[in-house]
């Protein structure tokens, strides 16, 4: 059972809670209820400390944020809601220290000098496969009024890796693909290795382009805005180069033209439409799957950005799959788990060979396309 700590006291008398985290996010959610019969103090206050426990291990670590109360002759509820500590850098503004920055410098090494600029008790960890500890060299200039978060993801783009957060509201530099969680999901008629209680596929193409065509502005990096997105239409002399990804199941007649954010060369160009083409097939399309309980089969809390085997008949998915997002949720009765999850290269930036597939009776019954032919 979840277990709510506020301020280092543990608090027992909530009636629901939930806790969610996302690869399309920086900064992960809580949100849990209390309810009483009359009038009460209840011991709660807009930015205290929150740590949200599943048996011994962190799956929140943030602070309130929102506080509702919703008052009748039947009694009160008090809904509670924040994020994790990553919120503060999501909000707060650059620090003058780090609004310009000149130098050879690594993914890794600006975001621990944000952080220290900042003061926050966060910490960075590095899963980018050595990515986050390249060196750039770059002059780096932000807008003036520039979150920190936002400063931090243009960065990231450039080192081709996503900025997410851990279950300690840590950051967390992340490059597909994850470790495998060494845990599976099985979905099977009347077996006892079923943990999935029900599961649904979700398919939308309408963000979805046959090309994609990466174009990034001259001498944008030695510019005075720092290589920052132009605020004007581009005009063509100001392209120096571009790359083109295709997605060859969407029509031709579906073209999106994107200009960077900072300077690349061809190749850099070339993976960030891989990329591109990538994350807006994870986001058409989805397996969804529900399950009782917080923790998988290795007691531990599912993780964002890790793999995991699935096994679904009704489905017809077999394979490994990338766990895009996490929702526990709990009340009086119990706890349990929604799984978000997409083709395991969907977030990689170079082009891979997709899988799993679904197994197909006829070519027109593939409703839920994520290999491909």
């Amino acid at each position: 059972m979840l277990s709510v700590q506020i301020e280092g006291d543990t608090w027992d008398t909530w009636k629901t809670a939930s806790v969610s985290a996302s690869l399309d996010t920086n900064s992960s959610q809580f949100q849990f209820t209390t309810s009483h019969p009359g009038p009460v103090n209840f011991p709660f206050r807009a930015g205290q400390a929150v740590r949200i426990y599943s048996g011994p291990h962190i799956v929140m670590d943030g602070f309130i944020e929102k506080l509702g109360v919703s008052m009748s002759t039947a009694g009160h509820i008090v809904n509670i809601a924040g994020r994790d500590k990553l919120g503060d850098l999501v909000d707060s503004s650059l620090p003058d220290s780090v609004k310009s920055i000149a130098g050879s410098f690594s993914l890794l090494e600006l975001c621990q000098m944000v952080i220290r600029a900042l003061g926050p008790a966060i910490r960075v960890i590095d899963k980018s496969h050595g990515y986050a500890t390249k060196k750039h060299t770059a002059q780096k200039t932000s807008k003036q009024t520039q979150k920190c978060m936002d400063f931090l993801v243009e960065f990231a783009a450039i080192a081709q890796c996503y900025l997410i957060s851990s279950s300690t509201g840590d950051l967390i530099i992340y490059r597909a693909p994850g470790e495998h969680s060494g845990c599976s999901l099985n979905h099977f008629e009347d077996s006892s290795l079923n943990n999935v209680i029900t599961s649904e596929i979700n398919v939308s193409t309408d963000q979805r382009f046959n090309q994609y065509k990466l174009k990034t502005q001259a001498n944008a990096a030695s510019s005075s805005s720092g290589g920052a997105i132009f605020s004007e239409p581009v005009p063509d002399s100001a392209i120096s180069s571009f790359g083109i990804a295709t997605d060859p199941e969407i029509r031709v007649s579906r073209i999106t033209e994107i200009i960077t954010e900072e300077s690349m060369g061809m190749g850099s160009l070339t993976d960030r439409a891989h990329e591109e083409a990538n994350l807006r097939r994870a986001r058409g399309s989805t397996y969804t799957a529900s399950l009782i309980g917080a923790l998988n089969e290795k007691d531990e809390p599912w993780q964002i950005g890790t793999l995991s085997t699935v096994t679904d008949v009704f489905a017809g998915i077999s394979g490994e799959m990338l766990i895009k997002s996490v929702k526990i949720s709990a009340d009086l009765k119990g706890e349990k788990t929604s799984l978000e999850l997409v083709p395991p290269d969907a977030f990689a930036s170079v082009e891979q060979r997709r899988k799993p597939r679904r197994r197909k009776k006829d070519k027109d019954d593939d409703l839920f396309n994520i290999g491909g032919e």
